[in-house]
């Protein structure tokens, strides 16, 4: 499990959790060869980034945000590369805002990725692959927020995001595919 937990209590409160990933692979070559980044996942897998605030005399903000769950890049300047993901576990990718204020309140959450992937290779064969198991591999990504205030309360909650990478799986290939 890999989480980001943040609480704030007071007169103005402000409270932010943020998980930058939880599990990387990086593999890069410097000449020719390939390289390989390759992971599977047979258990469970748990990234949480949680924030709640909680404002006894004014505005409340709570701020929760993953921006990759499982990240691998892979670079080779001349060669095959290869960047793989198997998921016969349980892949849990949470982001929980709650905010209560006085004044106001205001409550985002956001996940950019549930899983990346990046393979690039300027002079050979790129690819990204992402398997699920259909009978066992379990994916979800949420992003939830709460606000509640007897003023304003806005809540934001964003899975992907508008950039081209973003999204529960994003991969991007450069090379021959």
């Amino acid at each position: 499990a890999a989480d980001a937990v943040a609480d704030a209590t007071g007169a103005l409160a402000t409270a932010t959790a943020v998980v930058s990933w939880a599990v990387f692979q990086g593999a890069s070559v410097t000449g020719t060869g390939n390289g390989l980044a390759e992971f599977t996942n047979d258990g469970t897998i748990s990234v949480l980034a949680d924030a709640g605030a909680i404002a006894t005399g004014g505005l409340a903000d709570a701020n929760a945000g993953v921006a990759v769950g499982v990240r691998q890049v892979v670079n080779t300047p001349d060669g095959m590369a290869t960047a793989t993901v198997a998921n016969n576990g349980t892949l849990h990718i949470d982001a929980i805002a709650n905010a209560s204020g006085v004044t106001s309140a205001l409550a985002n959450a956001f996940v950019a990725n549930g899983l990346f992937q990046s393979a690039n290779a300027a002079i050979g064969t790129a690819e990204p692959e992402f398997t699920n198991t259909a009978t066992t591999g379990v994916i979800t990504v949420d992003a939830i927020a709460n606000a509640t205030a007897t003023g304003v309360a806005v809540a934001s909650a964003v899975v992907g995001g508008t950039a081209a990478t973003a999204g529960v799986v994003a991969q991007l290939a450069s090379g021959d595919l």
